[in-house]
């Protein structure tokens, strides 16, 4: 009978033999940073948190205090996890000829999900500040309630987000579900400020102070339930895994995925690293996250100002590499005409590497809540924007770009391929926004303002393909004017 340790066994071995240990390192490493970041944060919160309870909590109970977000907790893990968290796999038909219950099977692969980033995370924040903060209040039986109310809510997520990701993965509901999350706190805390944190304090109180909080436990166990029964009815090969997506996340870090668009990618970013300028402009918004120490207002303050830092900083990656988008590679663009290349696969390996300059300095703007946590509202409006709006005009723009640009020079006082085009694509990319939030929030207040660049930002990601197709039609127009005038070297 084959154990538990085979599987795992095995899993490291194909791991191993599939090329995920040598080679596409790229990606790699970036996700070993993205682990220690998670990890830095996790540890930031846990040091921090009893000071931020203590500062914002003058009236209540720490647990009564701590119930309030409770159902922020729910929402927010089951988002990170059904977007983030992995799915295990398992080749079944290595297994189809020997004595091995596919019952075994279904549990080795529920099993696996619960050892991920996330689930360290809770453990670094949640059990130092039971022990510290809850138990000397509260006494150890509370804390131990708190804690298994917490980690029983974890535990359900981990396996239920699981279940939806193998249920949607190739549904096209699958893709609006986050936004659909996001709408719906976007609501809650826009319109409805204070509603789900009363609702969340009244479910939540009574399984976190005293014993009803070992009946969370049903929640794990119906999620598991469902994972099994999906599994167990779709035990056939092709369904017992996600379908293989080319176009996929991984294959987006990789740089060896098997799409076209993965291997554009991948020479887009070696042209990056490789060039003193497109790497000098990298570098610089490592520099620019900075900015906000220096020029962020009263955070209490509704002013756009704070907007436009939060943009600044965010976009800024992307803005100095995307206002050049195409003329990077003026030098070989009449070797991208004659390719075989799809102008579709194109400009999506052109969005989807510019989404990723404007999501990692996100993700590092996050620390900025440690300041004040309406930084992180507004930072997170700034990236939704950015992504939803900016990228689009960005390559709509470069097909009006004439100069080229030699990469081999230097990148100090090098205005290679700057014209009146750089200047104009700042009113889509900062002016129009900060109007719309300014329009909104004069009469209604900040939060209208927020939620109305975030609407205009939804719609705009609504038309993804539209806008694609539309640069696409724009380029096919004037492609060879382009070649004709970066065939001219200016001087």
């Amino acid at each position: 009978m084959v154990s538990y340790g085979v599987f795992i066994k095995h899993s490291l071995l194909s791991a191993w033999r599939a090329g995920f240990l040598r080679g596409g390192w790229g990606g790699k490493i970036m996700l070993f940073f993205f682990a220690l970041y998670v990890l830095f944060i996790a540890f930031a919160t846990s040091f921090l948190l009893p000071y931020l309870v203590e500062e914002h909590n003058t009236d209540l109970p720490v647990v009564n205090y701590t119930a309030r977000f409770a159902l922020y907790f729910f929402l927010a893990d089951l988002f990170l996890r059904f977007n983030m968290q992995g799915t295990q796999k398992i080749h079944i038909h290595h297994y189809v000829l020997l004595p091995i219950p596919f019952t075994k099977m279904v549990n080795y692969i529920i099993g696996w999900s619960f050892f991920n980033v996330f689930t360290l995370g809770h453990f670094i924040v949640l059990l130092p500040f039971a022990i510290n903060v809850i138990a000397p209040e509260h006494g150890i039986m509370v804390s131990i309630y708190w804690l298994f109310s917490l980690f029983g809510i974890a535990a359900g997520n981990t396996l239920l987000a699981g279940y939806l990701q193998r249920l949607f993965a190739n549904r096209l509901i699958f893709k609006f579900l986050p936004l659909l999350l996001l709408a719906i706190f976007g609501v809650e805390v826009f319109l409805v400020d204070g509603v789900l944190r009363g609702l969340s304090q009244v479910i939540a109180l009574p399984f976190l102070k005293t014993p009803l909080a070992f009946l969370l436990a049903v929640y794990p166990m119906a999620a598991y339930n469902l994972n099994k029964r999906y599994l167990l009815n779709n035990r056939y090969s092709e369904s017992w895994r996600i379908k293989a997506d080319d176009g996929s996340l991984w294959s987006k870090l990789d740089w060896q995925g098997k799409s076209r668009v993965a291997q554009l990618m991948s020479t887009e970013w070696k042209l990056i690293i490789r060039h003193k300028r497109t790497r000098t402009a990298a570098l610089m918004s490592v520099l620019f996250l900075f900015y906000g120490l220096f020029m962020y207002d009263d955070p209490t303050s509704s002013s756009p100002s704070n907007l436009f830092v939060a943009f600044f900083m965010i976009s800024f990656s992307a803005l100095n590499y995307g206002q050049y988008l195409i003329a990077w590679e003026s030098r070989y663009f009449d070797g991208l005409l004659t390719r075989s290349l799809s102008l579709k696969d194109y400009f999506n390996a052109k969005w989807r590497l510019l989404l990723l300059l404007t999501a990692v300095p996100y993700m590092l703007s996050l620390l900025y809540g440690f300041i004040h946590p309406k930084y992180l509202i507004i930072h997170s409006v700034a990236f939704l924007y950015s992504i939803a709006v900016n990228t689009y005009v960005m390559m709509f723009f470069a097909t009006y770009q004439r100069k080229s640009i030699d990469l081999n020079a230097g990148s100090a006082f090098n205005y290679q391929g700057a014209s009146a085009l750089q200047f104009l694509i700042i009113i889509p990319l900062l002016v129009i926004p900060l109007m719309v939030y300014g329009f909104v929030a004069w009469p209604f207040g900040e939060k209208a303002g927020w939620l109305a660049v975030s609407a205009l930002s939804l719609i705009s990601l609504a038309f993804h393909k539209l806008w694609i197709k539309g640069t696409i039609d724009n380029f096919k127009e004037k492609k060879y004017n382009m070649a004709d005038a970066f065939r001219s070297k200016e001087l």
